[in-house]
């Protein structure tokens, strides 16, 4: 990503959504005010808990290209930040849900992938090379990730990538998402 500036309010660039059992979770990216990101889990259970990593502030600077890694690990409870390769913020939680995977997934210059929270804040900047995979990838997957690019066939063939938007030139390709992997 590359942020083109700031503004005064913080700004969604990736939110997945899930519907589980116990209720439903959403899977945020947000650029803050202060350059810093936020990757959270806002899940609506019995207790409405919330859980989030946080950069420090001013890790990102207006004009710069960034490879943002997030990763959610359900099975070990681990929400995990990266940035250009490098692990960011980390915490061990309790309690985050191990949801059903919906298509509904939003990001940049969308709002949000739900369009149901009243935020009209978008971002200014360009994204490139979105990958949302159904495995949680450990810190040297990150890292190779960020100098990796996938054709379409090593794309279509990997068992763990649900979605990709390359996002090459001036068309938008995209792997659709998967159910029921």
């Amino acid at each position: 990503m590359r942020p083109d500036s700031f503004g005064a309010n913080n700004v969604q660039l990736v939110r997945q959504s899930y519907n589980g059992v116990t209720g439903t979770a959403n899977v945020d990216l947000d650029l803050l005010p202060d350059g810093s990101l936020s990757f959270g889990q806002m899940q609506t259970t019995t207790t409405g808990d919330f859980h989030s990593v946080r950069s420090a502030p001013q890790a990102v600077l207006a004009s710069n290209w960034y490879h943002v890694a997030m990763v959610r690990d359900a099975t070990n409870a681990v929400l995990g930040l990266y940035l250009n390769g490098q692990s960011v913020a980390t915490t061990n939680t309790y309690g985050i849900l191990s949801p059903t995977v919906t298509p509904a997934l939003g990001f940049a210059a969308t709002q949000d992938a739900l369009n149901n929270d009243g935020n009209t804040v978008r971002f200014k900047g360009a994204v490139d090379d979105v990958r949302v995979y159904w495995t949680a990838s450990n810190s040297n997957q990150v890292a190779t990730a960020l100098s990796y690019h996938l054709s379409k066939t090593e794309a279509n063939s990997d068992s763990a990538l649900v979605f990709y938007a390359p996002m090459e030139g001036t068309t938008l390709t995209t792997l659709p998402i998967v159910t029921g992997k």
